[in-house]
This record gives C-alpha cells, sequence and structure tokens, in this order.
C-alpha cells in the first residue's frame, strides 16, 4: 500500500512482484473453485474436499503453475485426495466429472508425484465393490460371496492393467448369473460406470479362470 517507490528499478521490481501475488491470488481462487465443483459432482466427504484443497494450495505455493492446467491440477489432487483414503475412484472416471481429459490428469499427476513424493496404491477391485453393490437389488450377504469370489480372481494377478471397476462390475455380474440372481448386465455396467461390452469380455474370461 505504499506510495513511495524511490527509483525505476524499485518500481519496475514492485509491479512484477504485485502482479505475481495477483496471478496467484486468481490461480488459487479458480482453482479452489474447481476442486469444490469435481469433489461436489463426486460426492466426496468434506474431509477429501480439504484435503484436495490443501495439494491444490501447495501447488500454487510452489509455483507448479506457470504455463500448466490449473484445471488438470485441482483434478490430480482431487484423486490425490481420495485415493490416500482408499475412496473409489478412477483417473477415466474422474475425467468424465472436469473439464480435462485423463492423459491431462495423469500428466499432473506426475508432476505431483515429482515435486511432493506423491505415494499411493493403485486402485483395486474391491475398493468398487461397496459402492456399486449399494445401488443394486441385491441381499447384504451377497456383497461378502463377491468379495469371495475377487479374492479367487485377483490372487494370481489376473486383474492387474485393468480397470478395478470393471473387474468389480464383473465379478458382481458373475456371481449373480451362477446363482440365479436376476441382475441386468445393463443396470451393472451403467451403475459401475463402465460399459457392457467389458463386462461380457471380463466375464468370459473369469468363468474360465474360476473353470480353470
Amino acid at each position: 500500500g505504499t506510495k513511495t517507490i524511490t527509483g525505476a528499478k524499485e518500481s519496475a521490481r514492485f509491479f512484477r512482484y504485485n502482479d505475481r501475488l495477483d496471478n496467484n491470488e486468481r490461480s488459487m481462487v479458480k482453482g479452489l473453485r474447481e476442486v469444490r465443483s469435481i469433489s461436489a459432482k463426486l460426492e466426496l466427504p468434506s474431509s477429501m474436499r480439504e484435503q484436495a484443497a490443501h495439494w491444490y494450495r501447495n501447488v500454487v505455493q510452489n509455483e507448479l503453475l506457470q504455463g500448466r492446467s490449473i484445471e488438470g491440477f485441482a483434478a490430480a489432487c482431487v484423486y490425490v485426495a481420495a485415493r490416500e483414503r482408499s475412496y473409489p475412484i478412477t483417473i477415466d472416471g474422474l475425467a468424465e466429472c472436469c473439464p480435462v481429459s485423463a492423459q491431462e490428469i495423469r500428466h499432473q499427476m506426475s508432476i505431483l508425484h515429482k515435486e511432493f513424493s506423491v505415494e499411493m496404491k493403485p486402485a483395486k477391485p474391491g475398493d468398487f465393490i461397496a459402492s456399486i453393490i449399494s445401488e443394486l437389488p441385491v441381499e447384504r450377504t451377497f456383497e461378502y460371496k463377491v468379495r469371495k469370489l475377487l479374492e479367487s480372481v485377483t490372487e494370481d494377478g489376473y486383474h492387474i492393467g485393468k480397470h478395478p471397476a470393471a473387474i468389480a462390475a464383473t465379478a458382481i455380474y458373475t456371481l449373480a448369473t451362477a446363482t440365479d440372481i436376476d441382475l441386468n448386465q445393463n443396470t451393472v455396467a451403467e451403475t459401475a460406470g463402465v460399459s457392457t461390452v467389458t463386462i461380457s469380455r471380463h466375464n468370459q474370461e473369469i468363468k474360465q479362470f474360476l473353470k480353470d
């Protein structure tokens, strides 16, 4: 707020510093707004929203935004906060809730990993079971049976490199058809956010895997 500036060099330095503060403030406000928007679409609990905001503040304070996407970093911070607590989310699913691609989110994730040594376990099929089943017309005991099936399927690493939500959805559908539970494949696919083609393919593979 000072009005006393001595010399042209000091004046230029002052205004550059002021511009940088203004840019950081705008980036902070815009990014935190995007974090809130994505978190709301995913219906994340408040603790995860706060953690995502914390990560984003770190990004701004460490001046990592220069020449990079605010929306991409906001999405990456939400992903980190969710996966730290094993929340069932994938980068592909996250991309559907924000204005950037999955590829962009992965790029920003690589920067977070490099700058902050962010470490997290990849999403597993079992992480998605409860959220999918909660929206399907099945009994609570069905979840336990699905988890036992998944233990067999994932024991030898069949799930590695495959979409975890798709494997979870397929295990649900496979067990339902094997036990005469009336569960439509389209319903399971829509609930899990995957395609029926994917479930059909994995269904055949899982049945063959269990047979072998």
